[in-house]
């Protein structure tokens, strides 16, 4: 009994040393590297520390929740007079105290938040549930830990798993195999490689049948994800932070001549292009689906851009919806131009803006380009810019082919294209169509 109380007391006074020298067990990981992580917020849950991972364009959280809800506490480097979090509503019971401030979480959920309205270093958090992978024969696992892996390059029927803890330096590559999926909680990064020496974070080329859950891409040379020419890709739950002051294509996705694509629950803060789709040799890019997306968007680019790299393009049936943009430095919220292109079935449903210094709606496309049904349906701006569009038809038949319902631009319905801060047209749709 003795020698248990002395195991005790040991423990207890290790344990005390621990909190007095501020030593951080689940930090330990990157102790060596304090360049993985920020110092601009200090960040816990149900009462251990958090990493808060670095990128230029902000901080990124990686929160857990399983059946009760999980309180978080920021410690800010200044007063704190104002807390947002983007979409409103994401968290509850908002406490501020000084330079800290508590809410809690009780679901599964995508935000961002600025403090004292801070565009320039915004917080980006994801809380999901533990994401629960089953040991395969043919798997290839990154425990929790540093891992310089280079290009890794996957083979049919092969998983990768980036378990919860891991940080990878280097780019994933999927070419020309089949059945290949990607999963776990852990990072992929490409910070130690020079901006274009690789083509993507990840580059799914000439490929089919891929899943990829779960991960986060920080930093990654190029573009995030690259899709090109493949099929029956599903991404879900895909975390992306790029580096505003080094990377210009640091878009998030880039998809070309693909077909049967899916990207659901992802968030991203990159510099250049959300999503964009393009061609390099007039292919289609057919049945693809963007929803339950999370954006914040710099200075380059557009959030959903179809235009570069879109000559001769045939584009149908994609749909992008339930999608939430914080905040948009330059370029437009959705952009469609490019030349002799064929559009058919193009929706943009339900969309949030809440911040937009430049345009909203981009169109402009020429009188060589094919377009019929493109719904523009329930997208509302809230932001205090008078952000502005433009929208170039072509012909007349271009534009009786964009239907227009329950727009909303600054808490008001649009009635007519002077509502929506129109600068020029060339074709004015029916007046109907506007109507909500």
């Amino acid at each position: 009994m003795l020698h248990l109380n002395k195991k005790l007391g040991v423990a207890t006074l290790l344990l005390f040393l621990c909190l007095g020298c501020k030593i951080k067990p689940n930090l330990s990981l990157y102790s060596d590297h304090p360049e993985i992580l920020t110092d601009y917020y200090q960040v816990s849950s149900n009462g251990m520390q958090l990493p808060v991972f670095y990128g230029r364009p902000g901080g990124l959280i990686l929160g857990q929740i399983e059946d009760q809800n999980t309180e978080f506490i920021i410690d800010y480097q200044a007063e704190i007079h104002s807390f947002e979090t983007i979409p409103e509503g994401s968290v509850s019971q908002i406490d501020i105290d000084g330079q800290q401030a508590s809410f809690q979480v009780d679901r599964p959920v995508n935000f961002f938040i600025r403090i004292n309205g801070n565009y320039v270093y915004p917080l980006m958090v994801s809380v999901s549930k533990p994401e629960k992978v089953q040991p395969t024969t043919n798997m290839i696992t990154f425990e929790a830990g540093i891992h310089d892996a280079g290009v890794i390059t996957l083979k049919d029927n092969q998983t990768l798993f980036l378990k919860k803890g891991a940080y990878v330096n280097g780019t994933i590559l999927v070419d020309g195999v089949e059945n290949v999926k990607i999963c776990g909680e852990g990072i992929l990064t490409g910070k130690s490689y020079k901006e274009g020496s690789h083509p993507a974070g990840i580059f799914l080329n000439h490929c089919q049948n891929i899943e990829i859950t779960g991960i986060s891409i920080i930093d990654a040379p190029a573009c995030a994800v690259v899709i090109n020419s493949a099929e029956k890709v599903y991404l879900n739950n895909l975390k992306i932070l790029g580096n505003r002051e080094q990377r210009m294509g640091d878009d998030a996705f880039n998809i070309f001549n693909a077909q049967h694509i899916t990207i659901n629950n992802v968030m991203a803060n990159t510099r250049n292009n959300s999503v964009a789709l393009m061609n390099n040799s007039g292919q289609a890019n057919e049945d693809i689906t963007v929803k339950n997306a999370t954006f914040w968007k710099g200075d380059y680019g557009n959030v959903i851009e179809i235009g570069y790299k879109a000559e001769n393009m045939f584009l149908k049936n994609c749909t992008f919806k339930h999608i939430t943009i914080a905040h948009i430095d330059a370029g437009s919220i959705i952009n469609i131009t490019g030349k002799n292109n064929i559009i058919e079935d193009l929706s943009y449903v339900d969309f949030q803006t809440f911040d937009c210094r430049f345009m909203l709606y981009n169109v402009k496309l020429d009188s060589l380009s094919k377009v019929k049904n493109v719904h523009f349906e329930q997208l509302n701006y809230s932001g205090l810019v008078p952000a502005y569009s433009d929208f170039i038809f072509g012909t007349a038949e271009n534009a009786k082919a964009f239907w227009f319902n329950h727009l909303q631009y600054k808490g008001l319905k649009v009635k007519n294209m002077s509502d929506l801060n129109v600068k020029s047209t060339d074709y004015i749709p029916k007046i109907n169509a506007l109507l909500p």
